[in-house]
């Protein structure tokens, strides 16, 4: 009984103990207060906008100029993809936040630099500052830091345009450096594509969950507001375009508010249109006029080289191709090695995903499509045939040695008349073109192309000629291949019918004439 109530007394004196010594040691901090951290006061009152981000992207701080350039309420949460919907480039925002840089943006419409800091600490965070900048005024100051200031964005955005020849590419460079001059709701650049004789526009758009992604379109997206500028090749700028009977543009209306146009010149060969607009931000005026004159010169050379690097490249591949279709007479001894190096041969000139031949039987009045067909598996290669009953729409068809062109081949009457409409609807034919492969004024059969890789389209006059130039050249390899073809399969018949003369008149047995004038199965295959 007394050694329970002493190990009772003692539990309690320990307790008190733990408890005492517990009470003398400093509290930690609560979870709260080391979500925030400690900012100076002054911040808010600072004018440059600041940002504190932590690891993983979760927005710490945001000070009062930093609400107003990204157009938060004051009880508005900050995240970081919230934010990054009001940059222009968004990449460049993401890359100061995650690492410590500077980068030139465009936040709501204000050109900003911005610059990052990697705080030390326990849990290392990223403080980002973004400065405003104006380069308008710098063009009527005459401070030479000012002009300078002028000097190294034209220098910035020389070097950047220069740094590839690829044509894409520069023109992603543009745009994106153009943005960092003057900031605008719309981009674009039309340029001239001498293959339709039309300008195509270029443009960059959000791809969900991927970035921006540059896309290329016949239609541009600020109606007839060009049409001035291209015709009289002078800069164009529109301040108030709401008034501007020039929005109708085929009764679609363009939401636009103010509108840049420049052309870009180089020398006195009009090369394309460099293309602004503002449907929320302030509209333009004529210091923004300015400063993109100051790069469309540059901008305007940087693509006429890239087009005619782009123009070498396609002449190169051309010719290199050509030569391999040369090369191809090598294999004539053999059909199917033939058609498989002549498919290899002529599929890289050309831009499509589909890329075969057909070849008509005088014979057999068939038109058979050839194995390998780039583009098409072979089941649907072996059942590619049409029959041509003479003087029928396509005996006619195949007699007037003409293109056959179409966007849509199942609906197109001139593959109904050929019979191979249900064949095009069972590839999904769309964009198709069968060039005649002509031989000395005889019909061999097509050369077909089809399904252009950026989408259906019209095949453009140089697609077209370089087409007939392969089609003449396979016309004439193929022609060759079949005489050479023709020319072993009647000596092997002779042969045959040699040997079975000799064995005839000879005094063997009948069961011995046989089996040594048993044509072999090459031979068999002839004789059928």
């Amino acid at each position: 009984m007394n050694l329970g109530i002493g190990l009772v007394i003692a539990g309690l004196v320990f307790v008190v103990l733990v408890w005492g010594l517990l009470r003398l040691l400093p509290r930690p901090q609560a979870a709260n207060e080391t979500d925030h951290p400690l900012v100076p006061s002054n911040l808010n009152e600072s004018t440059d906008a600041v940002l504190i981000i932590q690891p993983g992207g979760r927005v710490n701080y945001v000070n009062a100029q930093a609400r107003a350039w990204f157009g938060l309420r004051e009880n508005d949460p900050a995240d970081i993809e919230r934010l990054m919907r009001r940059v222009r480039p968004p990449e460049d925002f993401l890359d100061v936040c995650a690492t410590p840089g500077q980068k030139r943006v465009s936040v709501n419409g204000k050109l900003a630099d911005i610059t990052s800091y990697q705080v030390p600490g326990v849990y290392p965070q990223m403080l980002v500052s973004l400065r405003g900048m104006d380069l308008a005024p710098a063009l009527t100051a005459r401070d030479g830091q000012v002009a300078s200031s002028i000097l190294q964005v034209i220098t910035d955005f020389s070097r950047a345009i220069a740094s590839s020849l690829d044509f894409e590419t520069v023109i992603r460079l543009i745009l994106d450096n153009i943005i960092r001059i003057v900031p605008a709701d719309l981009l674009e650049i039309k340029v001239s594509d001498a293959a339709s004789q039309a300008f195509v526009s270029y443009r960059f758009q959000e791809a969900n969950g991927t970035g921006r992604k540059l896309i290329h379109s016949e239609q541009g997206q600020f109606g007839s507001l060009a049409d001035q500028a291209l015709e009289t090749r002078i800069p164009l700028l529109i301040t108030d375009a709401r008034r501007t009977s020039a929005l109708e543009a085929g009764g679609v209306f363009v939401p636009v508010q103010s509108y840049i146009g420049i052309p870009l010149l180089a020398g006195d060969e009009l090369i394309g249109l460099l293309e602004a607009g503002q449907t929320v931000s302030a509209a333009f005026d004529q210091r923004d006029l300015d400063l993109l004159n100051l790069v469309a010169g540059q901008a305007a050379v940087a693509l006429r080289n890239a087009m005619i690097f782009e123009s070498e490249q396609r002449h190169a591949l051309e010719l290199s191709g050509l030569a391999n279709l040369a090369h191809a007479v090598s294999a004539i001894h053999d059909p199917k090695d033939l058609f498989a190096r002549l498919v290899e041969s002529v599929a890289p000139l050309f831009d499509a995903e589909i890329v075969g031949f057909l070849l008509f039987d005088e014979n057999k009045r068939t038109l058979e499509g050839q194995v390998p067909f780039r583009g098409l598996p072979t089941h649907i290669v072996e059942i590619y045939r049409a029959s041509i009953a003479p003087n029928s729409p396509a005996d006619a068809l195949l007699a007037s040695q003409q293109p056959i062109l179409t966007m849509s081949a199942s609906e197109d009457e001139n593959w109904r008349a050929l019979k191979l409409t249900d064949l095009a609807v069972a590839a999904s034919l769309r964009d198709s073109a069968l060039i005649p492969l002509v031989f000395a004024g005889r019909m061999v059969g097509y050369f077909q192309v089809s399904h252009h890789r950026r989408g259906p389209a019209a095949f453009s006059e140089s697609e077209l000629r370089l087409m007939s130039t392969v089609s003449d050249q396979a016309a004439a390899i193929i022609d060759s291949a079949m005489l050479i073809q023709q020319s072993r399969q009647r000596s092997q018949r002779s042969d045959a019918l040699r040997r079975i003369a000799s064995l005839s008149s000879s005094s063997a047995t009948r069961t011995r004439r046989w089996r040594t004038c048993r044509p072999p199965s090459t031979w068999r295959r002839n004789f059928r």
